[in-house]
């Protein structure tokens, strides 16, 4: 018999007769108290790698907010704070209004339900508008808007307001609850078979500061804990391929992407895929009727770029580049007739 088997049931034992002395109360919920805290309460997380003071928030989301009249901002723990509203339209227009952002970091709001304790509060997803660039106008349609909106993260609504065909539009918006603890979502490429596959660049309305190696919200490149070469690309690896993290992701960022529109044919498509000497470094801005060749280059150490450069990268012959760490989406042609005139002068 094994000698340590009459110990653990002496143990067991022992513990069966354990019980908690505190008594489990039962309390009354209390509707008009839950219901101030349902309309006019916000809690929020600041994604950061660095703690801010009550004071920053304060002064900066004053400002930002602009309401008739001021909330009421407590500090519940380390970058979480708690936002009162003298006015549930207040409260509803900075809800609705996001994201914000204070000293780049950007902010995390959530309703708190009045059953909640604040460590069951997931402050994981938060709201972005998205722009989708490079679309050809055939698949402009509700469907597939909502088909990338779900590529992209949480699917909440689409801009529809901005025209009465959607397919006069330079860009299309959606609005999606985005996974702030995965690294931002930069694009895909569309399979428009048989030609050849094209970029399709996301670009985020309001963007704080994020990594553009690792591309991580809350933190820098100079504080970013990937090595120099590491982090990710729109051909894999930055150093093998095109750096897919940079100030292109904001919509505010005049260009459409460091590497403008990437085509190549499907034949070429492989994990890993080695680029001759036919490489070269595109336009910023490429002609509509673009050929239909790889354009791809390589990149620098971008540790040594500064935060807004937007310097070409130069050509590299016999260069290998991974693929396999981009989506190809298919999308359905839209059945909107596009040879209809523009309604609008």
């Amino acid at each position: 018999m094994d000698p340590t088997s009459g110990d653990l049931s002496l143990l067991i034992s022992h513990t069966s007769s354990l019980s908690c002395s505190d008594e489990i109360l039962t309390l009354v919920h209390d509707s008009s108290v839950a219901g101030i805290a349902s309309s006019l309460m916000l809690v929020g997380k600041f994604v950061a790698d660095r703690p801010l003071n009550i004071q920053a928030v304060r002064s900066t989301l004053l400002c930002a907010w602009k309401l008739s009249k001021a909330p009421s901002i407590t500090f519940l723990s380390i970058n979480i704070f708690l936002f009162g509203f003298a006015l549930e339209s207040n409260r509803e227009k900075v809800f609705l209004s996001g994201p914000w952002s204070v000293r780049g970091a950007h902010l995390v709001l959530k309703e708190w339900s009045p059953g909640l304790v604040l460590e069951e509060i997931s402050f994981k997803v938060s709201p972005f508008w998205v722009q989708i660039h490079g679309l050809p106008p055939g698949f402009k349609s509700l469907d597939n808007i909502s088909k990338i909106g779900l590529s992209i993260g949480v699917f909440i609504e689409a801009d529809v307001k901005r025209s009465n065909h959607l397919v006069w539009n330079n860009f299309l918006r959606v609005r999606v609850g985005i996974d702030v603890s995965a690294p931002l979502k930069t694009g895909f490429f569309l399979n428009r078979a048989p030609l050849p596959e094209v970029w399709i660049q996301f670009k985020y309305e309001r963007l704080s500061d994020f990594c553009y190696r690792c591309g991580y919200l809350g933190h820098g490149l100079k504080d970013c804990s990937v090595e120099a070469g590491g982090g990710c690309g729109v051909a894999g690896n930055p150093s093998h391929g095109v750096s897919a993290f940079g100030p292109w992701l904001r919509a505010s960022h005049g260009d459409f992407s460091r590497f403008s529109t990437v085509q190549f044919n499907s034949s070429q498509r492989s994990s890993r895929n080695t680029l001759g000497p036919t490489a070269s470094v595109g336009p910023s801005r490429p002609p509509i009727n673009s050929p239909s060749i790889p354009t791809l280059v390589t990149s620098p150490d971008t540790s040594t770029l500064p935060l807004d450069s937007t310097a070409p990268f130069s050509a590299s012959s016999g260069l290998s580049i991974d693929f396999s760490l981009n989506p190809v989406v298919q999308l359905a042609p839209s059945l909107l007739d596009t040879s209809r005139p523009c309604p609008h002068p």
